[in-house]
């Protein structure tokens, strides 16, 4: 069964040792509307924003 690309997830676990911003590259890419994270891995992405 085919699902719509936009109910898709790229789970964490698939794709965890890669940095998020490949991960959010990768997504769209893969048909994957949805990406998802944890709360160490906002918080890490966050702190080299800010």
């Amino acid at each position: 069964m085919k699902h719509p690309t936009e109910k898709r997830t790229l789970w964490l676990s698939q794709v965890s040792s890669m940095p998020y911003r490949k991960r959010v590259e990768l997504a769209p890419r893969n048909t994957f509307g949805w990406l998802s994270t944890s709360p160490m891995d906002y918080k890490n992405t966050r702190g080299l924003v800010e």
